[in-house]
């Protein structure tokens, strides 16, 4: 994309798994040059206000968004690329139009509104896209879905006659994720599953002095790291993906797993919408027909290539 070659571009995003390095990655490669900043300190301070007080919090991060400004020293600033911008105030963005008057602002959403309040900001940005099809409608937003990145490549190429996994779901704990994940874990006994929630320990004892007695076979207290996951992945037929309530948007391991060649069994209705053309794409309902699902899973068909990361960034930065 030449009209990124030589362009400074200040990226602020979460830091989760290796998303961020490669979007930079991809960035540099367009030609672009790139200072990153993480959204939020992830110290003791933040998780503390992020519990007890949103007051505290959003002071907290008024303070963080000054630092950053602080350690902007360009002449020149061509894009502010932000995606999520947990508690990003206002005056961030006014004092990069300030100080830099030709600078284009994108913001990028893979939380819905009600995840993490944005809207907030809306006139501030040039270009707001979300993954979200609800908040588009509701609040005019240019609706793009989310990206695979290129390691999902290899995973396709590699054809298996057996695999390890007959079903695979791996996802963030939810009370009503753990629900699904159990009475699936019992339809499927027959079957060689790989299903787990990953939660965080303090929140396993919080859940427990609720009076939610919850098995340990299907928990996680550790994520799997990035190579982890994908190995998981690569060995598994049918991925089962159980959609957050409160999000209409795809998430990024349906992304992924289809980049991948997978079968996809979701909750989330807008699979099918979204994927009307493929063949593995199915909605989890209680009449799903998991033995007819796996039976005629070839894990061939595959998302094109409008998906990946790279045709990502060019919609946004056109």
């Amino acid at each position: 994309m030449e009209n990124l070659k030589n362009k400074n571009i200040i990226f602020i995003a979460p830091v989760f798994y290796d998303y961020h390095n490669q979007i930079i990655d991809h960035l540099n490669r367009k030609g672009a040059n790139v200072t990153f900043f993480p959204e939020r300190r992830t110290n003791l301070f933040y998780r503390f206000y992020y519990k007890f007080s949103n007051k505290l919090l959003n002071r907290y991060q008024k303070k963080y968004y000054e630092t950053i400004a602080q350690n902007i020293n360009h002449d020149v600033v061509d894009y502010l690329f932000v995606i999520r911008g947990c508690q990003m105030p206002n005056e961030f963005i006014a004092f990069m139009k300030l100080k830099y008057p030709s600078i284009i602002c994108i913001m990028y959403q893979w939380d819905s509104e009600k995840s993490n309040n944005f809207i907030h900001l809306k006139d501030c940005f040039d270009k707001l896209f979300t993954f979200d099809i609800n908040d588009s409608i509701q609040y005019s937003l240019k609706y793009l879905p989310l990206f695979y990145t290129d390691d999902l490549k290899t995973i396709c190429n590699v054809k298996k006659e057996v695999y390890k996994y007959d079903f695979f779901s791996l996802s963030l704990y939810t009370y009503e994720r753990y629900l699904i994940v159990s009475n699936l874990s019992v339809l499927l006994k027959n079957y060689n599953v790989f299903f787990q929630l990953y939660i965080p320990y303090t929140r396993y004892l919080k859940e427990m002095l609720m009076g939610r007695k919850l098995s340990k076979k299907i928990l996680i207290f550790n994520p799997l790291n990035r190579s982890q996951y994908l190995s998981k992945l690569e060995e598994s037929k049918v991925v089962i993906d159980i959609t957050h309530t409160i999000q209409s948007g795809l998430p990024i391991r349906i992304i992924e797993s289809l980049a991948a060649g997978k079968t996809i069994i979701s909750t989330n209705q807008l699979i099918v919408k979204e994927f009307n053309s493929l063949g593995n794409v199915f909605v989890l309902t209680d009449s799903t027909n998991f033995k007819n699902i796996l039976y005629d899973s070839k894990s061939e068909s595959q998302i094109n290539e409008n998906y990946s990361l790279d045709k990502w960034l060019d919609v946004m930065f056109l």
